[in-house]
């Protein structure tokens, strides 16, 4: 995990019923970024993949996952996907999802510059206090 801005960090959770969204997108835990605190919103937190060697592929790789936006108080948390080709490389942005959506979503990304040993994949969640 990494930090940009306050520290909130991702918590694991058991898909159930008692907290947004509902249950798991598929198996019976999820990652969260919420805010149980007081801090104030606008927190940015990076939930980073360990490298990967992807230089032997001999096809476009892609990113499956779903995800989940709540809207309070008429704002939307952000869900924003990168990646980097190197340890401490600069992260180039894939996607940005800013619209809520109440039920999980499958979302597919091709991925970028994917020649390399050490490819990552950063999935940054920005708290605008939606859940």
């Amino acid at each position: 995990m990494e930090s940009v801005f306050g520290a909130q960090n991702w918590v694991i959770e058991q898909g159930d019923d008692l907290a947004y969204p509902e249950g798991a997108a598929s198996g019976k835990g999820r990652i969260a970024l919420r805010n149980n605190t007081s801090q104030t919103q606008r927190f940015v937190t990076r939930l980073i993949t360990p490298a990967m060697d992807l230089s032997k592929l001999t096809a476009q790789p892609m990113l499956v996952f779903s995800h989940a936006q709540q809207q309070r108080l008429g704002d939307v948390d952000v869900l924003r996907i990168y990646y980097r080709t190197a340890p401490n490389g600069r992260w180039v942005q894939l996607a940005e999802y800013n619209q809520k959506i109440v039920k999980w979503q499958a979302d597919t990304i091709l991925l970028d510059a994917y020649n390399t040993k050490t490819y990552q994949i950063a999935f940054e969640g920005t708290d605008q206090f939606g859940s």
